[in-house]
Order: C-alpha cells, then structure tokens, then sequence
C-alpha cells in the first residue's frame, strides 16, 4: 500500500473529539402546597448544580480545544479533573489536547486513565490507538482496535483502520478479513470512495 498504517492513523489525530457530556437532568419544582424542600430534595438540587458547572467546565474546555487553545483547554482539565478523579470524559479531552501539542506520553497516559474508569469508550481506544502508532507501539495500537471493533462490530473506519494495521504487520489473512468487513459497510453506507480505496487495497492482498 502506498499510505502505511502510521500515516493513515496520523490524518487522524486532529479529528479527536472529546466525548458528549450528557445533559445535567433540571431539579424538579418544589411543590407550591410544601414550601420547604426535603433533605433528599435538597441534596438531589445541589447535585444537579454540580453537575450543571461540570457540563460548563467541560463545554469550556471542549470550545478551547475546538479553537486550537489546547493550552488553555488543558489549564481547564487540570483544575476539573482535581475535584472529579473519577470524570473519565475529562480525561480523555485532556489527552486529546495533550496529542495535539505533541505531549504523546502525557496523552497516553490520559487515555489509559479513561480507559480504566471505563474500558467501553470507543473513541478513547481509538484516540489511544492513534497515540501508540505514533509512539512506536503499533501491537499495542492493534489490540485498541480490535477491542474497539469488538465493542463497536458497525464501524466501518474500526475495521478499516485495523484491516491496515493488520496488513502492515503481515497478517494478511485477517487483514483481508477486517478490509472486507469494513468494505461491506461502507457499500451499505453508499460510501463510494471508501469502497473503491478499500477495493483496490484488497486487490493487491493474494488469496
């Protein structure tokens, strides 16, 4: 192939996007008959406030990523993540913003904290496979992206992606295997041009 697993994965890594932060749910009312709250009342609206600044901090974050701030969205992680340890979309952002000043290690590091707290985000295992390719570790890039296709099997830029990387590493069989998969994805997408790449890519794999 002409584009080797590294610079295809390379294109890649300015399209990161840290995870949607799901909308903190609006305190019910209080009731007009009952003036005063319930202590469960009152602890259920404080927790709807932190979650509320929690969503603001990160959509500041995310802004100041979006618009090449990477410093600033970083300075921004780094004082969320101190009261929410816990938080794995922050620190997927982070490494994000990390990647794209070129703090591959710290990146890294990041994603594998993501990934700890919860091992099904997707797009963090595909982040990370991008991050290990770009730091030598295309094995350990590979086994992000079969894990990724395992949990996400409707992906066709997962199969794509390790259709090449399997390629690249002289497994041609399951290479062939992944390429097809993700070829007849893109047919049921109606996506010609990836259907053409991956058509002419499988053609130079021997039976």
């Amino acid at each position: 192939m002409q584009r080797t697993f590294l610079a295809l994965l390379s294109t890649l890594c300015w399209l990161f996007s840290t995870l949607p932060v799901a909308a903190a749910p609006k305190p019910k009312p209080v009731s007009k008959q009952n003036s005063r709250p319930s202590a469960a009342e009152i602890q259920a609206a404080r927790a709807n406030v932190r979650r509320a600044q929690s969503n603001t901090t990160l959509n500041a974050a995310q802004s100041n990523y979006d618009q090449g701030k990477y410093r600033e969205a970083i300075a921004i992680y780094d004082q969320y993540i101190q009261g929410h340890k816990q938080d794995a979309t922050a620190y997927a952002g982070r490494g994000n913003a990390r990647f794209a000043l070129g703090d591959k290690q710290g990146a890294l590091g990041d994603f594998d904290r993501a990934l700890q707290l919860d091992p099904k985000l997707v797009p963090v295992l595909r982040n990370r496979a991008i991050t290990k390719v770009n730091l030598g570790d295309k094995p350990g890039a590979i086994a992000d992206l079969r894990r990724a296709v395992q949990l996400q099997p409707q992906d066709a830029e997962l199969h794509y992606l390790l259709g090449l990387g399997l390629y690249e590493q002289g497994d041609r069989l399951a290479a062939k295997q992944s390429l097809q998969k993700a070829l007849g994805l893109y047919q049921a997408q109606g996506n010609t041009t990836k259907v053409q790449k991956i058509t002419a890519i499988l053609r130079k794999i021997p039976a």
